[in-house]
């Protein structure tokens, strides 16, 4: 198996390209924005291959550069990319927060790969899962369960972080760190968890048989209100501030041959004008893997 063919242009019955993400295990934590981080580059090169068709003036690394540049389309923004500089509400002053209010910010949320730190300070008598932070697609939670653990959900699922409790009446620095294969916490500059690679058991009914699946236990860090009017975390917090460095990440397109699943690298010397007179293809589709369990670099 040759990994650098190529299909030249004109390749007869070439008559598009299209990618999929294997996401078949029903339960395992992947979210809408995970499906939307791993299938934006393939959407990205075949929209390019697909409109404009041969290209010899850029090359595939100045495209991908391009690329990170890019918007996802006018109004969109599931990779949670911040534009600009954005100044949060308790980055600069000190917030009190008595579990039945909440402050607004100018940022809706924050895509892997990223940083938020805050300094916080529970009051002694907690709201049980009160809302420290909330966005468009996921919440994080302080005192979850009674137990003063930080948790977030998103999707239907819900994550804790066992290792650590946040004492009240004191400050304790928090750092979360996300990016597309899980979510970290560190406590007072000490890396506290990291949610990555749980194994969740099942009975298979199918095959009648115990199996299991990788959890996805990732975070698009929401930041649109910090608290909430109903149930919200009561207590104090500042200096909240987030780092983020947007990487796009290098996917790997295959193409279906008679010879097998072979990868393929010159997506931008193909033709998007094939003949369509020619039924005799070698080229079913492209498959992006893009993720933890897929191939990347």
């Amino acid at each position: 198996m040759n990994p650098k063919e190529e299909l030249p242009e004109g390749t007869p019955g070439l008559l598009g390209g299209m990618f999929a993400v294997w996401n078949d295990h029903c339960g395992n934590g992947v979210s809408q924005q995970d499906v939307h981080f791993r299938t934006f580059p393939a959407a990205q090169v075949l929209a390019e291959k697909m409109w404009r068709g041969k290209n010899e003036m850029v090359s595939y690394e100045e495209f991908e550069e391009l690329c990170k540049q890019m918007p996802e389309a006018p109004g969109v923004n599931l990779l949670g990319r911040v534009q600009g500089e954005v100044v949060l509400p308790g980055q600069n002053e000190e917030l009190s927060l008595n579990g039945t209010d909440s402050i607004a910010t100018m940022l809706p949320e924050v895509g892997y790969p990223y940083a938020v730190e805050f300094e916080i300070n529970p009051d002694k008598e907690q709201n049980i899962n009160g809302i420290l932070f909330k966005g468009p697609h996921s919440t994080v939670y302080a005192n979850w369960e009674n137990k003063g653990k930080l948790a977030f959900s998103r999707d239907g699922y819900t994550f804790v972080f066992h290792a650590a409790t946040l004492p009240a009446g004191a400050w304790t620095k928090v750092r979360i760190e996300g990016d597309h294969k899980g979510t970290t916490l560190y406590i007072n500059g000490e890396k506290a968890e990291r949610l990555e690679g749980r194994v969740k058991q099942f009975y298979n009914y199918t095959h009648k048989r115990k199996d299991k699946m990788y959890m996805q236990e990732t975070l698009v860090f929401p930041m649109r209100q910090i608290g909430d009017v109903q149930n919200g975390f009561r207590g104090k917090l500042r200096n909240i501030v987030y780092y983020q460095s947007f990487i796009c990440g290098k996917c790997y397109l295959f193409y279906f041959h008679e010879k097998g699943f072979i990868p393929y690298f010159a997506l931008l010397n193909l033709s998007n004008k094939p003949d369509e007179n020619k039924t005799n293809s070698t080229l079913h589709a492209f498959s992006l893997l893009y993720s933890s369990r897929f191939r990347t670099e």
